[in-house]
């Protein structure tokens, strides 16, 4: 039997959209599982499981949808919607999620998890077909488009973990019969219309991997440490690309965006980086001040004084800090670089690094 499970607002509404579209459901069987804000107004109540006490939030942060569900799980709700499921021979397990949701992208593992110790025995395969974000760009605020992104990478993230539980030890084995490896497929639907999700649906394997897009949510960790976090705004790129090129001559490798960003989520790699560094070298400018990402960046610095981390202010031109950068800065070793020549300056401010480096 196939089984096929709808998460989330995006996945239950495509999984309806293929269920309509087939003549013969022999063999088949559909379920919905939603949070009420995204279901209860427009959907079938009698054919889905409405997670209850869901008022506000889910589609925005993955782990109210978690939460929610494993507790439903864990207390017997959902039991009886799945009956059907505990006697069903020869499973066929496919989900439908989007990926960048927060209840269904969540909802998705533990869900999972509670079906496969159902049917363990009787399980022949189990799928699970996401889809991105990529479609709903042109049609929603940037930030909210990051935030997407930003989800997408955790569940990504989540899927190579459980994949790369097949490579447990042989004694290892009970734990694989109770987990075996999903076959997982996130479809990129930049050249999808949103209405035609539901054809990506029972493709063969060899077609769904041509649209399989997970490699380019990977994030690489660093292969080496490097102790210099740049922080700056690309308006600055010039004297950025001065400091590296000094850095490099002192066999100091430090971190900056514009060389060391490869593809996936843009705050992960951040987020990494600032925890390899122990310096973080900010360039003070008035662009800087304009710079959402170097006032994110210097916060999340800020958070890390507490673990021994130093932050160096480059002043690079004349202005007044506002107040966000002041109260962040002002207790902190300024180096001005605003009187020529900048290479001197460079080279005095390169020079300070390496002795903080060197006593660390």
């Amino acid at each position: 039997m196939k089984i096929y499970i709808g998460l989330g607002g995006i996945g239950c509404r495509v999984l309806q959209d293929y269920s309509d579209s087939l003549r013969d459901k022999t063999n088949k069987e559909f379920f919905y599982v939603d949070s009420d804000r995204a279901s209860a107004a427009y959907q079938k109540a009698d054919d889905y499981y409405i997670v209850s006490g869901l008022s506000c939030g889910s589609s925005m942060m993955r782990r109210i949808g978690y939460n929610s569900m494993i507790y439903e799980l864990f207390v017997g709700k959902a039991d009886s919607y799945f009956s059907k499921v505990r006697v069903a021979k020869n499973v066929e397990l496919v989900f439908v999620v989007s990926s960048f949701g927060g209840f269904g992208s969540a909802a998705v593992f533990p869900v999972l998890d509670y079906l496969e110790s159902i049917v363990w025995k009787e399980l022949v395969s189990c799928e699970v077909i996401a889809f991105n974000e990529n479609a709903y760009k042109r049609l929603i605020p940037k930030a909210v488009n990051e935030q997407f992104e930003s989800n997408t990478l955790e569940f990504v993230h989540e899927l190579l973990m459980r994949e790369q539980s097949a490579n447990l030890p042989d004694y290892y084995d009970l734990y694989k019969a109770f987990n075996p490896i999903c076959s997982s497929f996130l479809i990129d639907t930049a050249s999808i219309a949103i209405g035609d999700f539901w054809k990506c649906i029972d493709l063969a394997k060899s077609d769904m991997s041509q649209l399989d897009c997970k490699k380019n949510y990977y994030v690489k960790p660093p292969t080496t440490d490097k102790p210099v976090f740049i922080s700056y705004s690309t308006k600055d790129q010039k004297i950025a690309d001065m400091i590296v090129d000094e850095l490099m001559r002192n066999n100091i490798e430090p971190w900056i965006s514009s060389k060391d960003m490869v593809e996936g989520s843009y705050p992960k790699q951040i987020m990494q980086a600032l925890r390899k560094a122990s310096v973080f070298l900010v360039l003070v400018s008035k662009n800087a001040t304009n710079s959402g990402h170097v006032k994110n960046e210097v916060d999340r610095a800020f958070n890390r004084i507490k673990d021994g981390m130093i932050i160096i202010p480059f002043i690079i031109d004349e202005f007044e800090l506002d107040d966000e950068l002041s109260y962040y800065l002002c207790r902190q070793e300024m180096i001005s670089g605003t009187k020529p020549p900048l290479q001197e300056r460079i080279r005095f401010l390169v020079d300070r690094i390496q002795s903080i480096i060197s006593n660390f």
